[in-house]
């Protein structure tokens, strides 16, 4: 059950606030119901053998680079359901949902098991910027 500290309502018993009306879901939204990872593939040729290359591999998105292309759709109508039926909380790095009248959780574990990708804790400001500093003269 949802911690009733993230309720807006103060039945413990009862689920929080929907971010949507159950009859009321954003009308106006385009969705790229799948997208391709070309751009992956087009930042990956452009940084080769790179100390960028490196620093991306490393980091929590270096997975994104070794997904094969052919596997790596993204269904945009898949992120809409879910958050159409996202709950109101006060949880920072967590997702609620109704699905069949029942909060689900869905957490930065959870997000990491289902994509494979690493949710651990970001590089020190300090590491990014040496990566990002170019030699004077070089473009």
């Amino acid at each position: 059950m949802i911690d009733s500290k993230s309720s807006t309502s103060n039945d413990p018993g009862e689920l929080p606030q929907r971010l949507f009306a159950l009859d009321h879901y954003p009308s106006k939204a385009k969705i790229n119901a799948y997208s391709r990872a070309e751009y992956i593939g087009q930042i990956a040729a452009a940084l080769k053998d790179t100390p960028e290359m490196t620093f991306l591999l490393d980091s929590p998105f270096g997975d994104l680079f070794r997904i094969p292309t052919n596997k790596a759709s993204f269904s945009g109508k898949l992120v809409l359901g879910l958050i159409c039926r996202q709950l109101v909380t006060n949880k920072r790095y967590e997702m609620w949902m109704v699905f069949a009248g029942h909060p689900i959780r869905l957490g930065l574990r959870e997000w990491a098991l289902i994509t494979g990708l690493e949710c651990g804790t970001y590089p020190k400001d300090k590491d990014v910027e040496s990566v990002m500093q170019r030699e004077e003269g070089i473009d």
